[in-house]
C-alpha cells in the first residue's frame, strides 16, 4: 500500500487519469465499452438461446443436451454452462449463428446511427487526444465481436487494422507480425485492433479459410462465422489462425504497455489478463480501470495487487467510487463521473479545477 498523497481524492484521481493518458496507454474494451451504445451483454445472449427453436429434429442425445444446457443458464452464466454441458457440433453451431446475429443486429443498428450522428463514440474523442502524441501506431485489444472500436478510428480519421487485407473481401495478410506496406501508406497514424476472440465480419468459408467481409449483415452461405464463444471449445479455436497469431500480437503489446487504459473489462479473460496483469505488476505499470460495475474478478486481482500503481472507479449513486494502492479501502468522490469513458475524458482532458 502506498501513502495517501496530499492533494484531495478527488484531485488525485483526476491527477492520475491524466498520467495514464500521458503515457500514452495500450486499450483494453469489455463488453461493458459497447453494452451502453445497446450491443448485448452475455445475460442478453443467454436469454436469446433459451427461445431458440429447432427446425431439423434433435437426435434424443441432442435434445438431452440442449434441455440441460437450458437449465444450467437458469443459473449460470453462459461460459459457465458451456463448460459444463458439451454440446453436438450442430448444436454449438447454433449457437455461434445465434450469438453472431443478435450482436450483429445491434452492432448495425449502432453503425446507422453513427453515420446519421445521433451517435457520437467516446472512443473518438480518446482516439484524438492520443494521437496529439508523437506516436504513431495506437493499440487496442478486446474480446469483442462488435465493430465500435473500428468505427471509431474511421470517425477519428485514422485507418486501423486487424490482421486482414483491405476491400469487400479481406485476405489474412499478417506475416511475420509486420503491417503489411500498403496499410502503412493509408495513414501516418494507425489503431491497431487485436480482436482475439474474433469480429462479425470474420468468416471460415467452404474452403475452410477465413476470410474477412466487410460490414457484414448476414452470414454469407455455406459460411459459418469466426468467432470464438464462451466455453470449453474456445480454447481449441484459438490455436487456429487467425486466432493464434492474433493472440500472440495481443500478448506482445500487452507486455510492452506504458499504461493500460480498460474500459469495461471484467478481467475474466484468459487470453489477455495474464499479460495484463504480469506487466502491470511486475513493472509498475500504471492500470486505470472505468467500469459501471467492478467484477469480482477485478477485485480479488486489486486485492492482490501488493504496491503495483491502479485506480479503478465504479458507479455511485452520488458520483464515482475510487479504488487505489493509495485508497485501498476506497474512496467516494461526490458529483463527478470518472467511471464512464465519456466522463473520464471530460474530467481529465477537459479538467479545468475541481
Amino acid at each position: 500500500m502506498r501513502s495517501k498523497p496530499s492533494v484531495q481524492p478527488t484531485e488525485f484521481a483526476i491527477q492520475e487519469g491524466q498520467r495514464c493518458l500521458k503515457a500514452f496507454p495500450l486499450i483494453v474494451l469489455g463488453s461493458g465499452a459497447s453494452i451502453p451504445y445497446g450491443l448485448p451483454s452475455m445475460g442478453d445472449l443467454a436469454n436469446s438461446l433459451k427461445k431458440l427453436k429447432f427446425d431439423n429434429k434433435l437426435s434424443d442425445v441432442e435434445q438431452n443436451q440442449w434441455k440441460r444446457f437450458i437449465g444450467l443458464l437458469a443459473s449460470k452464466d453462459l461460459e459457465s454452462a458451456l463448460q459444463e454441458n458439451e454440446l453436438s457440433e450442430p448444436l454449438f453451431d447454433r449457437v455461434v449463428q445465434d450469438t453472431w446475429v443478435q450482436v450483429c443486429q445491434k452492432d448495425t443498428e449502432v453503425f446507422a446511427e453513427i453515420i446519421d450522428n445521433n451517435i457520437i463514440l467516446n472512443l473518438i474523442k480518446l482516439y484524438k487526444y492520443l494521437f496529439k502524441s508523437t506516436n504513431k501506431i495506437l493499440s487496442v485489444v478486446t474480446p469483442n465481436y462488435d465493430r465500435l472500436a473500428e468505427y471509431a478510428s474511421d470517425m477519428a480519421g485514422f485507418s486501423h487494422f486487424k490482421g486482414f487485407g483491405y476491400g469487400y473481401v479481406r485476405q489474412w495478410s499478417f506475416e511475420r507480425q509486420q503491417i503489411p506496406k500498403h496499410y502503412q501508406r493509408l495513414s501516418s497514424r494507425m489503431i491497431n485492433i487485436w480482436k482475439v476472440h474474433g469480429c462479425l465480419d470474420w468468416f471460415i468459408d467452404p474452403n475452410n479459410n477465413v476470410v474477412a467481409i466487410t460490414s457484414a449483415k448476414e452470414i454469407p452461405p455455406n459460411c459459418r462465422p469466426a468467432i470464438v464463444t464462451p466455453g470449453i471449445k474456445k480454447y481449441l479455436q484459438t490455436h487456429l489462425e487467425p486466432f493464434r497469431t492474433i493472440i500472440s500480437s495481443a500478448d506482445e503489446v500487452l507486455s510492452k504497455a506504458n499504461a493500460f487504459l480498460c474500459i469495461g473489462f471484467g478481467f475474466n479473460d484468459t487470453h489477455i489478463c495474464p499479460k495484463l496483469i504480469g506487466r502491470w505488476q511486475k513493472n509498475d505499470v500504471l492500470l486505470v480501470m472505468l467500469t459501471k460495475k467492478l467484477s469480482e474478478s477485478a477485485k480479488q486481482m486489486l486485492q492482490d495487487a501488493k504496491d503495483a500503481p491502479y485506480l479503478a472507479f465504479e458507479e455511485s449513486k452520488t458520483g464515482t467510487f475510487m479504488l487505489s494502492n493509495n485508497y485501498p479501502k476506497g474512496e467516494m468522490l461526490p458529483n463527478i463521473d470518472l467511471w464512464s469513458l465519456k466522463g473520464f475524458l471530460e474530467n481529465t482532458i477537459d479538467y479545468k479545477g475541481v
